[in-house]
């Protein structure tokens, strides 16, 4: 055996695929890594959870699902994480700006995001790719049940909702941290209503968390839960958690952890 290769870090398989959306132009690295057991009986399927803004969020669910199955508080799963490519993060920030956004708006200076507005509000276009060609992809190649998860985290987040109201089947449990509800003059508070006047059901297993110490005044995310829950959608289940003494990145690895081990708690 090879002294420098541990033989429980090698039970685990990353497998990378690179991706090109071909409508937006971006480049994405998709990074799947198969549970301990993947190999143990080729008969037996797996949850999937797909987690957007992968460059801090897959590292983080991954190891979620290195070590919660082992005291049962998670299932084994295929874990995916979706993460644009760029040479420098400045990059990352304005593309997943225009693919996670569902309207076109300016954003705040303080978002780093540099983009006049008719650039941005892509989501409905990013969703074509992932759902049609990422998540059929991984399926075609790895043992996937139908219990399918999606995890975001800040703009990301803010894609999760609009996908959760407007596509409610993509997926059945939903780990949203720190959702960008205040976008567009919080224009998701107005989708959401359009979206229940109109008799539209959401369900599955929702999660929504906050930092106790983000920026007030774009946060939103307690009232947004709140209006959210409020309807009573048969079949929809919203959990809601804030963080003490976290930011909007420092909450990162205590929503999600909090998160999967809410969605898939029995």
């Amino acid at each position: 055996m090879n002294p420098g290769k541990s033989p429980v870090a090698s039970a685990y398989r990353t497998q990378e695929i690179d991706l090109v959306d071909e409508a937006s132009g971006h480049r994405f690295l998709v990074e799947v890594e198969t549970p301990n057991r993947y190999d143990h009986d080729t008969s037996r399927r797996f949850p999937l959870v797909v987690c957007l803004d992968g460059l801090w969020t897959f590292g983080v669910v991954r190891d979620a699902f290195r070590i919660l199955p082992l005291s049962k508080e998670l299932p084994e799963a295929v874990v995916v994480g979706v993460t644009h490519v760029h040479p420098d993060l400045k990059g990352v920030l304005q593309m997943r700006a225009i693919d996670y956004t569902p309207t076109s708006a300016a954003a705040p200076a303080q978002t780093g995001v540099r983009l006049p507005a008719e650039q941005v509000g892509q989501a409905a276009r990013f969703r074509r790719f992932l759902l049609d060609r990422v998540v059929p992809l991984v399926a075609e190649r790895f043992r996937l049940s139908d219990d399918h998860t999606l995890v975001g985290h800040s703009f990301s987040g803010l894609f999760g909702l609009d996908t959760l109201l407007s596509e409610p089947d993509a997926f059945g449990r939903w780990v949203l941290a720190s959702p960008s509800v205040w976008w567009d003059d919080q224009v998701m508070f107005r989708i959401e209503a359009d979206h229940f006047a109109a008799g539209h059901l959401a369900h599955g297993r929702v999660f929504i968390s906050t930092g106790d110490e983000e920026s007030s005044g774009l946060s939103g995310h307690e009232r947004f839960y709140r209006q959210l829950s409020g309807r009573h959608h048969p079949g929809l289940r919203v959990d809601w958690a804030r963080f003490p003494g976290e930011t909007h990145q420092s909450v990162i690895p205590s929503a999600v952890t909090r998160g999967l081990r809410t969605v898939f708690r029995p």
